[in-house]
């Protein structure tokens, strides 16, 4: 049912043709339209038709209860205010109707005219209220579905993003890689196993998907650093020890991409391992991240794995626990066989 609006539209339903006209010259005024009925079939079915802002109906009607006619309302105008006429000797049964049919006033017959055009004002004012609340509630719930269409497809967004922005590390890591191996050959491999291992240590020790990732990219890229190396210092027999400076130069390479940031971290605390002789007392605990005493195991184990057995590298890495690595990432390698750290080499 549409209705503008203005006017406002009132239905009186009595059956006395005579008292429902003068009813409705009581209540007309140039912004309103007022209908009359004359019993509960008539004015039932003009609330099915009709939209209307205020019903005024008689209790006795010739085919039945002013009470039919206030169901109706509820059924199919449940906003539209509802005021009963009733003569005295009906008012005890025209009050349970009250309580029934959600009655907002009841006047009592003959009524005073001042009164039922005060009922009649108040009843307008209470339907423009709930009108505004119905269009309120309305646009609130046209808002929230927009909302919630707009945050599913920033959330498909932001997954789409999540992918292309995965792929494109993807790429920058196996670019560095390879960069790396035209440096020096093998720095594929050997980054693709300290990575192998570092997993086995993350897992097993419990590491989130978060932090794994962190740390497998810095493991791949914890020797690309190596492009910086004169060649002097890539020369076999050099006496240099170059790893704390691949692992800073490392550190200063991915750093610079924001995506590889915390891997950086990782990368650029790895290296205190190698300086002064050992990590100072308490360093472990409080100053390197946990991904950076993982990969500060995992190249040890790497490192050693290439001219030993898994036992005889197991036994290096766990003496230097405590010193130069963490007790509880050793206590996590040894624990560990061969086959789970280094998969493809078992």
């Amino acid at each position: 049912m549409h209705r503008s609006e203005n006017p406002r539209r009132i239905l009186i339903v009595d059956d006395d043709v005579h008292l429902a006209l003068a009813l409705r010259r009581l209540v007309s005024a140039d912004d309103r339209i007022v209908d009359v009925a004359h019993d509960v079939a008539s004015g039932s079915r003009f609330l099915r038709e009709h939209a209307i802002d205020v019903l005024v109906c008689d209790y006795d009607l010739p085919d039945g209860r002013g009470s039919d006619v206030f169901r109706c309302a509820v059924q199919h105008q449940p906003d539209t205010p509802r005021i009963l006429l009733t003569g005295h000797a009906d008012w005890d049964v025209a009050e349970r109707a009250v309580n029934d049919c959600g009655i907002d006033r009841a006047l009592s017959k003959p009524c005073d005219p001042t009164a039922l055009r005060s009922a009649v004002e108040e009843a307008i004012s209470l339907k423009t209220l709930r009108d505004g609340r119905r269009e309120l509630k309305l646009m609130a719930d046209g808002y929230a579905r927009e909302l919630a269409a707009s945050n599913q497809q920033l959330r498909r967004d932001i997954e789409s993003l999540g992918v292309e922005v995965e792929r494109c590390k993807v790429e920058v890591i196996e670019a560095l890689l390879l960069a790396a191996e035209l440096r020096r050959a093998g720095a594929r491999q050997r980054a693709r196993a300290t990575a192998a291992i570092s997993a086995a240590l993350g897992a097993a020790l419990g590491l989130p998907d978060e932090g794994a990732a962190e740390l497998r990219a810095a493991s791949l890229l914890h020797e690309v650093g190596i492009v910086g190396i004169g060649d002097d210092e890539l020369e076999p027999n050099a006496e240099i020890d170059r790893r704390p400076r691949v692992s800073l130069l490392s550190a200063s390479i991915i750093a610079r991409l924001s995506r590889l940031q915390p891997s950086a971290r990782i990368v650029r605390h790895h290296r205190e391992r190698f300086e002064g002789g050992g990590v100072p007392d308490g360093l472990l605990a409080e100053a390197i991240p946990f991904g950076s005493r993982i990969l500060a195991v995992a190249t040890r184990y790497r490192e050693l794995i290439e001219g030993r057995s898994h036992a005889e590298a197991c036994e290096v890495v766990a003496r230097e626990a405590g010193t130069d690595l963490d007790p509880a990432v050793v206590a996590a390698l040894t624990a560990l066989p061969a086959h789970a750290l280094l998969p493809r080499q078992s």
